[in-house]
């Protein structure tokens, strides 16, 4: 393993670890590294998130390019992702190596971390979110049927959170389940229009609020803000329409990731606070996670346009304490 490092302003490129087998991503980052500017890379102020390493998460086993939509940190530093183009689940440890990896027998979207030890899973076609072990990646024998099109999930509170899309007989929503599984309630969600592969949705910890995309056909895309009711309070509107971004919570951060390779912070009463530039700016960030200690995040990245090797490779970046002070 060898080690790279250069300087892009006024954010940089910390430590790149480049192995042989990533020698073309680790040059197509130094090319574009070196057309950004400091406008493309932060809106107000130095930028706090640091690139700290990037990998392949394509296996031997793999008869696809990734496409990885769901990512969750564990307690022990090791990373778990959904790997909807595969169809599998993937454990990788702290160090980056696979640990295992397991075929989910149909396309996972995205997963979430229970107090229960558990790891919940939305299987999108199946309509269905199915529960494995995250360390063992041994399945449970129970799972939840939610009847519609299941895509974002979040776990906080004792609650699981549930995405559905929306179809010809049923409108989009969040269904509620207890820890135990069990269906609490339904936050109904009003769109002109909807996005039938990828919507997230995220909880904030500490006020309860519910994040998520809207579509709007005319309008665009916008980050919305409602309460349990599903009244929003508040939308931010995003710069790009062509994909839906990712999001993570961060303290009383939100991280979206944005079309043309950027990732956007924003605190929660929607003002942005900078955009940082992505390994390649041609491809969209997929799926972000934080972990729970907030000192390492996860960025993965995928079109649903362009499926290459590019979207094979993950970018972790690390996060300062001073990050609540941005």
């Amino acid at each position: 393993m060898t080690f790279e490092r250069f300087t892009i302003q006024p954010g940089y490129i910390e430590v790149i670890q480049k192995p042989k087998d990533q020698q073309k991503a680790l040059e197509t980052m130094t090319k574009e590294s070196a057309k950004v500017t400091a406008g493309q890379v932060a809106v107000f102020g130095q930028p706090r998130l640091k690139y700290k390493a990037i990998f392949n998460g394509r296996t031997a086993t793999d008869k696809h390019h990734c496409w990885f939509t769901g990512a969750v940190i564990l307690k022990n530093g090791s990373m778990l992702l959904a790997d909807r183009n595969n169809n599998k689940l993937k454990l990788f440890s702290g160090e980056l190596s696979l640990l295992l990896e397991v075929d989910v027998g149909g396309a996972p979207f995205d997963v979430a971390l229970m107090d229960t030890g558990e790891m919940a899973v939305t299987v999108t076609k199946e309509r269905r979110v199915r529960f494995v072990e995250p360390y063992t990646l041994s399945w449970s024998s129970h799972s939840i049927d939610t009847d519609q099109y299941c895509v974002g999930i979040d776990y906080q509170d004792s609650r699981l959170f549930v995405l559905c899309e929306s179809s010809f007989k049923s409108v989009r929503c969040i269904k509620v389940y207890d820890h135990m599984k069990i269906f609490l309630k339904k936050i109904r969600i009003s769109d002109s229009m909807t996005e039938p592969i990828r919507g997230y949705l995220k909880v904030a910890p500490s006020s309860g609020l519910l994040y998520f995309v809207r579509n709007e056909f005319i309008g665009g895309n916008f980050v919305c803000c409602s309460d349990e009711s599903g009244k929003i309070l508040h939308s931010t509107k995003l710069q790009f329409r062509d994909e839906s971004p990712a999001l993570a919570i961060l303290s009383d951060l939100l991280i979206a990731g944005l079309a043309s390779g950027l990732v956007s912070v924003y605190s929660t009463d929607k003002t942005e606070r900078f955009v940082l530039q992505s390994i390649d700016k041609t491809v969209p960030p997929c799926a972000i996670s934080v972990d729970q200690g907030q000192q390492l995040a996860i960025v993965t990245q995928a079109s649903r346009y362009i499926n290459s090797y590019k979207n094979n490779f993950v970018q972790l970046l690390s996060i300062p304490h001073t990050h609540k002070s941005w």
